[in-house]
């Protein structure tokens, strides 16, 4: 008898931004986001991939959640993995080339659930040297699908301080707790 496999799914179509073939402008276009599966093959080699990949990022720590969980170090309950792809069907077979950017949710805090990692790939970000990425507003698509699949609980992150003003265009709130260091929760639509 052959175990039961359940490897990234598609979640829903997400509405960002690329630029158009002619000139300098964008356009709205779809991609998918996928909750992966830590333990699935398939879905941990492609975060691997991308680690490698995409210098400077923090999917280095989305990565190494993984092979905690793997290891059995971590429990994957209340661990969510999603990606932004261009990707459109195959969802099993995820092509790290067409990652572009990813999240990681964790449940089951008092206050909410917190954004562990938020990475988009390096390549669309404006503000490291690329000044027309072929994409733009991964970001704002994670975070959009983030507050839809959890609307009913708050979301709280912890972010660096190049991130704060990404997190209050979202409308995360800045929190004033002793010894928390940038605290911005998300509340509501």
């Amino acid at each position: 008898m052959s175990s039961i496999n359940f490897t990234s799914s598609h979640i829903r179509q997400v509405e960002i931004m690329k630029k158009q073939k002619s000139g300098n402008g964008y356009a709205p276009c779809s991609v998918n986001l996928v909750e992966l599966n830590p333990t699935d093959k398939a879905d941990s080699y492609a975060v691997k991939k991308i680690t490698g990949n995409w210098t400077c990022s923090l999917t280095t720590f989305i990565n190494a959640d993984i092979k905690d969980i793997k290891r059995g170090e971590l429990n994957p309950a209340g661990i969510h993995i999603y990606a932004l792809t261009e990707q459109n069907n195959e969802y099993e077979k995820l092509k790290p080339s067409k990652i572009l950017g990813m999240i990681e949710i964790s449940e089951g805090f008092k206050d909410g659930n917190k954004i562990e990692i938020l990475q988009t790939n390096p390549k669309y970000i404006s503000g490291l040297g690329n000044r027309t990425p072929q994409y733009k507003h991964i970001g704002h698509g994670l975070i959009k699908s983030i507050k839809d699949i959890f609307a009913k609980t708050n979301l709280f992150v912890y972010p660096t301080k190049d991130a704060i003003n990404f997190y209050k265009k979202e409308k995360f709130i800045p929190q004033n707790i002793f010894n928390v260091y940038n605290l911005m929760k998300f509340t509501g639509k």
